[in-house]
């Protein structure tokens, strides 16, 4: 004997035009998750029903409380681009562990792509090497880490932000590994010149 079931489970795949245009998605549900995003770093956005519009991205999900559903979605791209977005909708949840780190263990997860630029120099005395500005030929791109390595015998260097506060020191023949998206400035402030090898490593956000 079989036992009908409740829950159900629908997959969608749209493509949103830039600018504000709209596209309704006529299903019912408690939930929505948004498991792809590709045309931009931005987040699109979700009307449920007549509710006011909010901003949704890869990996987040919204859930409606015990015993509430919704008959009628709405989504909006706002930025520039042209999306491509994939979501799951239906009463029955889905968890997306690939972008998740649950109480410090960490879930499979696909390494995003990366390319590095180099930079490697000549400081002039009391003079810098600019890295706030520098990237790849990529439309987007985001800095992952910057590493700089010292390789006078006797210098240090310091490492500043773009308003020039100063971040670290880069000790004389070490290397100094920075791990953010913020570009930085390697400064030489001794009177002779200083041999200084810059490498960044960049996540590929988009390619066209």
């Amino acid at each position: 004997m079989s036992q009908e079931r409740q829950s159900f489970l629908s997959h969608f795949k749209k493509t949103l035009q830039p600018n504000g245009q709209l596209v309704p998605v006529n299903v019912a549900g408690s939930f929505i998750l948004c498991s792809d995003v590709v045309g931009s770093a931005l987040p699109f956005e979700v009307q449920i029903d007549s509710e006011p519009f909010v901003p949704i991205t890869q990996g987040l999900s919204i859930r409606l409380r015990a015993g509430d559903s919704f008959s009628k979605l709405t989504l909006r791209n706002p930025t520039d681009k042209v999306l491509t977005v994939e979501f799951y909708v239906g009463s029955s949840h889905v968890d997306d562990a690939r972008l998740n780190i649950v109480r410090g263990r960490s879930a499979p997860v696909m390494n995003a792509p990366t390319v590095m630029t180099a930079h490697s120099t000549t400081i002039a005395a009391a003079a810098a090497l600019d890295l706030t500005g520098a990237h790849p030929t990529f439309p987007k791109y985001l800095r992952k880490a910057t590493i700089i390595t010292n390789m006078d015998p006797a210098v240090d260097l310091e490492l500043v932000n773009a308003a020039d506060d100063i971040i670290a020191t880069v000790m004389f023949r070490t290397a100094f590994l920075l791990e953010s998206s913020e570009g930085i400035k390697v400064k030489n402030n001794s009177a002779g010149n200083v041999v200084c090898r810059a490498v960044q490593v960049w996540y590929i956000v988009e390619v066209e």
